[in-house]
C-alpha cells in the first residue's frame, strides 16, 4: 500500500474562525460583553481540531483494506468492493473516499465518491458497479480526505494503489454453434480425402505398416485377402487472426468500436476453430503494446486467445501515424516468427491509415503471400460504427454526411485489391458469419 504526502494542512476556514475568536476576546476587553470564554473556546479548538485530524491520519494509515473484483464479460456488470476495516477504538468522521475509473466505463451503481463514518472496530464495504469493456484496466486508486467536524484541517492520502482488471470478450456462442451445424449439413466440413477419421472412405489391400486394427475382415472373408478400411478425414486449417488495436480503432459509439468488434469476432472465430479442431492464434499490436498466442488446437488454446484480448490496453494518448507504421512493422516481424511451416491461412483486422501506413501494409502482405499463406483484409467501415445507436433514418441521414470519410475506407479496400490482396469492408453486422463462411470456403478448396 502507498502512502502520498499525507501532511495536515489547514484550509480557509482556519483563517475566518481566528479572526472570530479574536474579536470575542477583544470586544470583551473593550466593551465587556462576556464573549472572551467563547473566543477563548473557538482559539482552542484550533489545534484540538488538528490533533483530531492527526489521530485520524494515523488511524487510516494502519486500517486494512481488502478489493474484491466480480464480474469479467464486457457488456455484463463488473462490481469492485473495497471492505475497510477499521482495527482501532476510535471512530473516523467524516471520512471521504473517491475512486478513480477509467473514463470510458459506465457507472450504474454506487457513486465514485460519499462521505462515510468509520466505527471502531468496524468496517464498511465501499462497492461501486460499471460496465465493463474489452481489455485490461486499471482502478485506482482509491483516495481519503480526512477532515475535522468543523473543516478547519484536512489531510488527503492514498488508501489503495491501482490495480488491473482484465475484461473477457463475449463471443456469438449461438451463432458459431448453428454455423457447425450448418457446415456439417451442407458438407462442409468433410472432403474426399482419405486419412484419420470415423467415416469410411475406401478399402485397399493390406500394405506393410499399416494398423491390424483397420484390417477389413468381410473382404478377407470374400476375396481371401488382407484388406484394410480407409477413413475420410476432416481437413484442418492453420489460421492465424491480427488484430491492430492502435488508436484509430477505439473510434465509434461505446461498446461498438471496431476494435471491440474485431474483438468478439476473433473470440467467435477461435471457438468455432477450436470445435473444427484446426490450428488457431492471434496476435495484436497498438503504439505501445505487443501481445501474442501462437498456433495450437483445442480448447486450452480457445482458453489463451480470450486472455490475449483481454490484455488489450487502452492508453488514451495521442499518437502519430509514425508510431503506427513502427508498431506495424514490429507485429509482422513477430508474425513471421510463429507461422507454421505449413500453409497458413491469415485474416488481419485493420482500419484505414495514411499512404505510408498503407504502403507499409502491402510490402507485409504480400510479403506472407509470398511464403505461400493465404492473407485476408477486413476493413471495418468506421463511419458504420459511428451510427450503431441512431434510428434507421438518422443512419442514412449520416452516412451522407459522412460520405467522404466513407470513399476514403472504400478507397483503402481498393488499394489492397489492386495489389492482390482479397480484401471485405464491413460494417458491424454478421462480421463473424463473412469471415467462417472464408474459411469454410477454403476448407473445402483444400479436400
Amino acid at each position: 500500500m502507498i502512502y502520498e504526502d499525507s501532511r495536515v494542512k489547514p484550509t480557509r476556514r482556519i483563517f475566518a474562525i481566528t479572526i472570530l475568536g479574536f474579536f470575542l476576546i477583544i470586544s470583551d476587553i473593550f466593551w465587556r460583553n462576556n464573549l472572551m470564554y467563547l473566543g477563548i473556546f473557538f482559539i482552542f479548538l484550533i489545534p484540538l481540531s488538528k490533533n483530531y485530524v492527526e489521530t485520524a491520519r494515523n488511524i487510516i494509515k494502519r486500517i486494512k483494506i481488502n478489493v474484491e473484483a466480480l464480474g469479467n464479460i464486457e457488456g455484463k456488470e463488473i462490481t469492485i468492493i473495497h471492505r475497510i476495516h477499521n482495527t482501532y477504538n476510535m471512530p473516523v468522521f467524516p471520512l471521504e473516499l473517491s475512486l478513480k475509473y477509467p473514463s470510458y466505463f459506465k457507472l450504474i451503481k454506487g457513486s465514485p465518491g460519499g462521505i462515510f463514518l468509520l466505527l471502531p472496530k468496524g468496517y464498511i464495504n465501499y462497492k461501486v458497479s460499471f460496465l465493463g469493456r474489452i481489455g485490461e484496466h486499471e482502478i485506482g486508486p482509491l483516495r481519503a480526505v480526512i477532515r475535522d467536524p468543523l473543516g478547519l484541517f484536512r489531510v488527503e492520502t492514498v488508501l489503495n494503489n491501482k490495480f488491473t482488471i482484465r475484461i473477457y470478450p463475449k463471443s456469438e456462442n449461438v451463432r458459431v454453434a448453428r454455423l457447425v451445424v450448418q457446415a456439417r449439413t451442407v458438407g462442409l466440413s468433410r472432403t474426399q480425402s482419405k486419412g484419420t477419421g470415423i467415416e469410411f472412405y475406401d478399402v485397399k489391400e493390406f500394405q506393410e505398416g499399416d494398423e491390424l486394427r483397420r484390417v477389413y475382415w468381410n473382404a478377407v472373408a470374400k476375396y481371401n485377402k488382407l484388406y484394410v478400411k480407409e477413413f475420410e478425414r476432416e481437413i484442418t486449417l492453420n489460421i492465424m487472426l491480427v488484430l491492430d488495436a492502435s488508436r484509430i480503432m477505439f473510434i465509434g459509439n461505446w461498446g461498438q468500436t471496431p476494435l471491440e468488434q474485431g474483438a468478439r469476432t476473433f473470440s467467435s472465430i477461435a471457438k468455432y476453430a477450436s470445435i473444427r479442431d484446426d490450428k488457431i492464434g492471434l496476435l495484436w499490436f497498438s503504439e505501445k503494446h505487443l501481445n501474442i498466442s501462437p498456433m495450437k488446437r483445442g480448447r486450452v488454446e480457445l482458453t489463451n486467445i480470450i486472455k490475449i484480448l483481454s490484455s488489450i490496453r487502452w492508453d488514451m494518448l495521442t499518437f502519430n501515424d509514425y508510431d503506427r507504421i513502427n508498431a506495424l512493422n514490429k507485429a509482422a516481424r513477430e508474425l513471421v516468427k510463429n507461422l507454421s511451416r505449413d500453409k497458413n491461412i491469415i485474416i488481419f483486422f485493420t482500419a484505414p491509415g495514411n499512404k505510408d501506413y498503407v504502403d507499409t501494409l502491402i510490402k507485409h502482405l504480400l510479403a506472407l503471400k509470398n511464403r505461400g499463406n493465404d492473407v485476408y483484409v477486413i476493413i471495418p467501415l468506421t463511419v458504420a460504427y459511428e451510427a450503431t445507436t441512431i434510428a434507421e433514418w438518422q443512419t442514412i441521414i449520416y452516412r451522407l454526411r459522412s460520405l467522404d470519410k466513407l470513399k476514403s475506407d472504400l478507397a483503402f479496400a481498393s488499394t489492397l485489391r489492386s495489389k492482390g490482396i482479397p480484401t471485405i469492408a464491413v460494417g458491424p453486422r454478421d462480421i463473424t458469419q463473412k469471415v467462417i463462411n472464408l474459411l469454410e470456403i477454403m476448407r473445402s478448396s483444400m479436400g
